[in-house]
């Protein structure tokens, strides 16, 4: 049984692995959600965060496998617009941006940045 602590401090690992993940300690990152993923396979947090960390060293197949096992929502169709960003595949990033663009999420206004973002380079 998952208590509402252990659903806390397992929130909080997540947020650290992704924190992680954000300042360039992918290994530590990946192993966290890994070891996370080992404790609880449909752990969904920790798939998004294992594609994300998937998604910042270039290993775009092994991140949109991961995603595409997710149902899709607005973390998963803004993770995958970021990762076709940056493979400039444009064409298929706004296709998939259009599904979220009029939620003015977080997650759309952060997919919307990377298009933006491959667009000037």
């Amino acid at each position: 049984m998952v208590t509402t602590q252990t659903k806390d401090d397992i929130s909080m690992l997540v947020q650290l692995g992704m924190a992680a993940c954000m300042n360039g300690d992918v290994y530590n990152a990946r192993k966290l959600f890994e070891n996370l993923l080992e404790y609880q396979p449909d752990m969904r947090a920790a798939s998004l965060g294992l594609a994300f960390s998937k998604i910042v060293t270039d290993e775009f197949q092994e991140a949109e496998s991961i995603l595409d096992d997710l149902s899709e929502d607005d973390d998963t169709l803004s993770l995958k617009v970021i990762s076709l960003s940056l493979q400039r595949n444009t064409d298929e990033a706004e296709s998939l941006y259009t599904k979220i663009k009029d939620k003015k999420s977080p997650e759309a206004l952060t997919a919307k940045q990377f298009m933006d973002y491959s667009a000037e380079r």
